[in-house]
C-alpha cells in the first residue's frame, strides 16, 4: 500500500540536522570547559597568592616588630641614653676607642638572626661605629656594595645626614649582589630626632625576608615586591620588570587587591599593611607565561575540535543511514495496517497515527481482559463462600487469582445499601461507585481483604485478620462501619446496612461466615449488626425454653443433659456449654436446685414421706434425694420439716 507524506525527505533532513546539532553542542562543551578551567585556574592564582602574601606579611611585621624592640631597647641603654642627651660625650669613649659603644653594637646585632649588622652614625664627624670597629663614611660606603647604586655625595646628603625615623630602604636586587638588602635607620634620640646627632642603622639579613617571599613568587616564576607608600622598592626578588611602581602605588590604593595591568599585560595581586610603614606587597607574573600552557592546551582543543567535526559530520551520515533504515521498515510494516486514504504529514506523523490507533485498541483490549478477569476472580470468592469448591482446590485457587489473604482469621462483612429500588441505573451505580469507595478506604485502614458482589446486590468483604481476638475485631470493624454509614447519610443521603460475621478460623470457614453475615443482615435489628448480637437473642430464649421445659418435667427421674438437648434438637456438649454461658451454673446443679425448691413446698406439709417426696421430685431413691438436699440447703430434709413444722 503506498502512504502519501506532504512533506516526503523530511525525517532523513531533520535526522542529519539533528546530528550536527548535537556534534555543535559537544564542541560547545569542550569550549565551556576550557573557559572554566581557564577561568578557575587565574581565580586559583589570586587566591593561593592573596592567601600566601597574608601569611608573609604577617611574618614580615612581626620582624619589624622585632627590630622596632631593638632599636627601643638600644636606646634605653643607659649609656646610649645619656649619649643622646648630651650627659656624656663621645669624646669620653675615644680613649678605649668606642670600644663601650661598639661592645653595645654587638650585644644587639647578636640578640635575633634578623639582624645582619648594627651601625651608629656621628652627624657632625662622618664617623660610623660598628660591631667590630670604626670607620669613615667613606669606608661604610665603599664596604657595602648595596649602597653603591647610588653616588656616594647622595648616599651621605639623603642617608647619612638625612634625618629619618623609622626609615626602611632596599636595593632590590643587583646581579653583582646576587640578593636584596633592607636597611632600617632611625635618628636618636627619638623624641628629638630632627635635632638628632646620631643614626642607628640595622641591616636586615636578607636570607629571612627571601626565606619568607621566595615561595610566594617561585610556585608561579613571578615578580616578588615590597614597595612603600611611596612607590619607593623595599623589596624586590631577581625577576625583571617593566612595571613604573610610582605610578603602580597610586593605582593600587584606589583598587581591590587583584588588578591586570593593560600595558604591561601582567597580572597583580598584592595585599596593603596596616602597620605603620603602610607596605605593599606585591606578586606580579605575566599574563602570557602563566597562560602559557593552558594557551597550547587550548590551540590542541581546537585542533581536536576541528577533527572532531570533520569527523563527526562523516559519522553523522553514517548514522543517519543507520537509523533511518528502521524506520523505513517500519512504515513498510505499519502500512499495512494504516487506511491509505488518509494524508500524512511525514512519516513521523504516520507512525503516530497508526501507533495511537493500536494503542487505542490495545487499551480497549485491556479494559475487557481486565473486566474480565475481575470477574472471574469474583466468581472464585463466590465459589469459595458458597461452598462450591472442595477444600482441596481452594488453595489452588488463592494462588491462581493471587488473593491476598496471609492469615489463618477470617470473617465477612456485607454492606446493602438502602432502598434504592426506585433510583435509576446510572444513580444506583454512583451511589454502589461511592460506596466501593469509602468502604476500600476505611476497611484498608485495618485489614487485608477481598471483596465481591454477590447475587443479592450486597458488597461482600472478605476481611482476613492477623490477630484471633474477636472482640478487637468487631470493635474495630463496627468503629469502621459506622463511619462508613455516617458519610453516606451525611454526604449522600443513603441509609447502608451492614452485617458482621463471627470472627473463625482457616478459609473453608468462609461459607459459615457469610451465611452468618446473611443472617444477621436479614434479623435488621440495627444499622449494624453483629451476629453475635441476635446469636444472643436466639441463645436467650432458648435457655428460657429450657427452663420451662425443666420446670414442666423436674418430676421424671431420667432428665438429663441428653434428653433436653434432643428435645431441642442440640448436642449435649452445646447445651452445657450454652447453659453455663447464660446461668453461669452447669445443667444438673440448676436441676437439682429446682426439684429442691419444689420438695421444700412439699415438706412443709407432714403429708408425705421423705421416699414419697424423692418419687415426686424425679428422685427413685431417698437416699440420693436427701445427699442432693443437705448438699444445697445445708441440713437433711427431715430437720427441715422438723424446723418448719414446730413454726
Amino acid at each position: 500500500m503506498k502512504i502519501k507524506f506532504y512533506r516526503s525527505s523530511k525525517l532523513f533532513v531533520k535526522f542529519f540536522i539533528s546530528y550536527l546539532i548535537l556534534l555543535c553542542f559537544s564542541l560547545t562543551i569542550f569550549g565551556v570547559v576550557y573557559t572554566k578551567f581557564e577561568k578557575d585556574k587565574i581565580d586559583y592564582f589570586y587566591k593561593y597568592n592573596i592567601s600566601m602574601l597574608e601569611q608573609s606579611k604577617h611574618i614580615i611585621n612581626n620582624y619589624i616588630s622585632e627590630v622596632e624592640l631593638l632599636v627601643e631597647n638600644f636606646e634605653s641603654n643607659s649609656v646610649i641614653h645619656s649619649l643622646c642627651n648630651g650627659t656624656r660625650s663621645l669624646d669620653d669613649f675615644k680613649n678605649n676607642n668606642y670600644i663601650d659603644l661598639t661592645r653595645i653594637l654587638y650585644e644587639v646585632k647578636a640578640r635575633t638572626e634578623i639582624v645582619d649588622n648594627v651601625y651608629l652614625y656621628i652627624t657632625g664627624k662622618e664617623m660610623v661605629l660598628s660591631s667590630t670597629g670604626v670607620l669613615s663614611a667613606k669606608q661604610f660606603y665603599n664596604t657595602n656594595d648595596q649602597y653603591k647604586k647610588m653616588e656616594y655625595s647622595d648616599f651621605l646628603a639623603n642617608y647619612l645626614n638625612d634625618f629619618h625615623y623609622k626609615k626602611f630602604w632596599g636595593t632590590g636586587i643587583s646581579g653583582k649582589l646576587g640578593r636584596s638588602y633592607i636597611t632600617y635607620s632611625q635618628s636618636l634620640p627619638r623624641e628629638n630626632y630632627q635635632n638628632s646627632e646620631y643614626k642607628l642603622f640595622v641591616q636586615l639579613n636578607p636570607e629571612w625576608f627571601s626565606n619568607v617571599l621566595n615561595p610566594v613568587a617561585g610556585a608561579n616564576d613571578a615578580l616578588m615586591m615590597i614597595v612603600n607608600k611611596n612607590g619607593e622598592i623595599i623589596y624586590k626578588n631577581n625577576k625583571e620588570t617593566k612595571i613604573n611602581t610610582k605610578s603602580l602605588v597610586g593605582h593600587l590604593f584606589k583598587s581591590s587587591d587583584v588588578i591586570e595591568l593593560t600595558d604591561t599585560k601582567e597580572m597583580i595581586t598584592y595585599t596593603k599593611s596596616k602597620e605603620d610603614n603602610g607596605w605593599i606587597y606585591i606578586v606580579a607574573v605575566s599574563k602570557k607565561e602563566f597562560l602559557s600552557e593552558i594557551t597550547q592546551f587550548k590551540y590542541l582543543i581546537l585542533l581536536l575540535s576541528a577533527g572532531y567535526l570533520i569527523f563527526g559530520v562523516f559519522l553523522s551520515q553514517l548514522l543517519l543511514k543507520k537509523n533511518y533504515r528502521p524506520i523505513k521498515l517500519m512504515i513498510d510494516k505499519l502500512s499495512k495496517n494504516a487506511d491509505a486514504k488518509n494524508d500524512y504529514l511525514d512519516e513521523m506523523d504516520f507512525i503516530h497515527s497508526v501507533v495511537d490507533e493500536l494503542a487505542a485498541s490495545n487499551k480497549d483490549m485491556k479494559n475487557v481482559i481486565t473486566k474480565q478477569s475481575e470477574q472471574m476472580k469474583s466468581d472464585a470468592l463466590w465459589d469459595i463462600i458458597s461452598n462450591n469448591v472442595s477444600s482441596e482446590n481452594i488453595n489452588s485457587m488463592i494462588k491462581k487469582f493471587d488473593f491476598v489473604f496471609s492469615h489463618d482469621n477470617y470473617a465477612v462483612v456485607v454492606v446493602s445499601a438502602g432502598d434504592i429500588e426506585n433510583y435509576s441505573d446510572d444513580e444506583k451505580s454512583v451511589i454502589y461507585y461511592a460506596i466501593n469507595n469509602m468502604a476500600d478506604e476505611l476497611v484498608s485502614t485495618l485489614y487485608v481483604y477481598e471483596k465481591l458482589i454477590d447475587t443479592s446486590g450486597n458488597m461482600v468483604f472478605i476481611v482476613n485478620v492477623d490477630d484471633d481476638n474477636e472482640d478487637a475485631f468487631i470493635e474495630d470493624t463496627k468503629f469502621v462501619c459506622t463511619l462508613l454509614s455516617d458519610v453516606m447519610t451525611k454526604e449522600f443521603s443513603i441509609g447502608v446496612d451492614i452485617s458482621i460475621s463471627s470472627l473463625r478460623k482457616g478459609i473453608e470457614s468462609l461459607s459459615n461466615s457469610y451465611n452468618e453475615a446473611i443472617a444477621a443482615l436479614a434479623a435488621n435489628s440495627g444499622k449494624i449488626t453483629d451476629y453475635r448480637d441476635i446469636q444472643n437473642n436466639r441463645s436467650l430464649k432458648m435457655i428460657a425454653d429450657i427452663e420451662e421445659y425443666i420446670d414442666a418435667h423436674y418430676m421424671n427421674n431420667n432428665l438429663s443433659n441428653t434428653v433436653i438437648a434432643d428435645e431441642f434438637n442440640i448436642t449435649g456438649q452445646y447445651l452445657s456449654v450454652l447453659f453455663k454461658k447464660y446461668k453461669k451454673e452447669n445443667l444438673q446443679n440448676y436441676i437439682a436446685r429446682v426439684r429442691v425448691e419444689y420438695a421444700k413446698e412439699l415438706l412443709k406439709n407432714n403429708k408425705y414421706t421423705v421416699f414419697q417426696i424423692a418419687n415426686m421430685v424425679g428422685y427413685s431413691n431417698d437416699i440420693g434425694f436427701i445427699r442432693v438436699f443437705k448438699k444445697l440447703e445445708g441440713i437433711t430434709p427431715g430437720k427441715f420439716r422438723q424446723m418448719h413444722s414446730n413454726k
